[in-house]
């Protein structure tokens, strides 16, 4: 089940000889891919900086994100298996989802079918319920990058640094103080990137809405130049209409999750009333949403690591070896896109911006 021993420290863990072993980086520190030489388990080891925690005045956010990862307990969200400190890193141990991230398979794929599209929607979607009702969190970073595929093919939402507990305010969580300093300005709601009003549950949804779009797009719904650009074209919150391949519930829907008013954003109490999302609801009633049992549409587990639909190494490593050798493939396969994913880089707001010019009237959103 992948607990740790008891007892256990950094140096019980073999992360092969470092940068073949990296699985992202942060501002704060990296991920690796690491074998627990007690029990030969692999995780994905977040290694964070002290004298990065210390240099950013961040010591709170870092066990914000450890307590909040402890406090969760969701198929669609990465499980944190401990946290381990020496005298230069904090490591928080985590499980390891070897289809890597959505943002990958985007990038893989052309196109997504439909029903991929909505399969991960409803996914992720029933996180963030879960995170909004059960532990009255505001994740506040919904995008590709941080939704992994897990070895059966579903999602698992990862990366916590922005997300904060609500602890009071209204029905609808907007008890958070007004703050242009998280998320990941693509994916922004307007009242993040206005700096001026309080905000909570409802930015999610925006940025949910966002993935869709991307999911049936394969491009931003809200672009620029410049983080300023794109701030501007999410405050005026127009975008192109989707491929017509895709039916008009999806339109209808982006339509009302990428509203400018934050009230009318639908809630997922309003979702599960949509055709689009009952669709993939199991048939154990309206409530419930497909569980790690139900089947994948794509990236579920084969035994050949020359499948086309995984595109990883799923034997996953009878040792350190084997996986980092998994991992080097990985790499060389995505070399050639690495361009175009330069031009694409998020440009996080980690620091006060200059903000981009205001509409004195928002403007809603076009239809789709």
């Amino acid at each position: 089940d992948g607990t740790l021993p008891a007892g256990t420290t950094a140096r019980d863990f073999d992360f092969g000889g470092g940068e073949e072993m990296l699985l992202g980086r942060g501002t704060l520190g990296r991920v690796f891919l690491a074998r627990h030489r007690g029990n030969d388990q692999f995780y994905a080891v977040k290694r964070i900086s002290k004298e990065e925690i210390v240099r950013r005045r961040n010591m709170d956010g870092v066990l914000r994100e450890r307590d909040l990862l402890a406090a969760v307990s969701s198929p669609y969200i990465v499980h944190l298996f401990g946290a381990l400190q020496d005298d230069r890193y904090v490591y928080l141990v985590l499980s390891y989802a070897v289809g890597g991230e959505l943002y990958t398979l985007m990038e893989q794929r052309r196109r997504l079918p439909e029903d991929v599209a909505k399969f991960y929607f409803v996914e992720v979607a029933w996180a963030l319920q879960y995170l909004h009702n059960d532990q009255h969190v505001a994740f506040r970073d919904v995008k590709p990058e941080n939704v992994l595929i897990d070895a059966d093919g579903h999602v698992r939402l990862v990366d916590f640094g922005f997300a904060v507990r609500i602890t009071g305010g209204d029905a609808e969580g907007t008890a958070l103080p007004p703050d242009m300093g998280c998320g990941t300005s693509q994916y922004m709601a307007p009242e993040l990137v206005s700096g001026k009003d309080a905000h909570g549950f409802d930015v999610d949804w925006w940025a949910l809405g966002c993935v869709l779009y991307e999911m049936c797009a394969l491009r931003h719904a809200f672009d620029g130049d410049s983080n300023a650009a794109v701030m501007w074209s999410v405050l005026q919150g127009e975008y192109e209409p989707i491929p017509s391949r895709y039916d008009d519930e999806v339109a209808g829907l982006l339509a009302d999750m990428l509203t400018i008013d934050p009230r009318a954003r639908p809630s997922m109490a309003e979702l599960k009333l949509r055709p689009v999302v009952q669709a993939h609801l199991r048939l154990l009633g309206l409530e419930a949403l497909p569980s790690a049992r139900t089947p994948a549409p794509v990236l579920r587990r084969t035994g050949s690591a020359d499948s086309i639909e995984l595109d990883i190494d799923t034997s996953v490593a009878d040792d350190a070896a084997a996986a980092a050798a998994a991992h080097r493939r990985r790499q060389r396969r995505q070399a050639g896109r690495s361009a175009r994913r330069r031009r694409r880089r998020r440009r996080r707001c980690w620091s006060t911006t200059t903000p981009p010019p205001h509409r004195t009237t928002p403007r809603a959103a076009a239809p789709a």
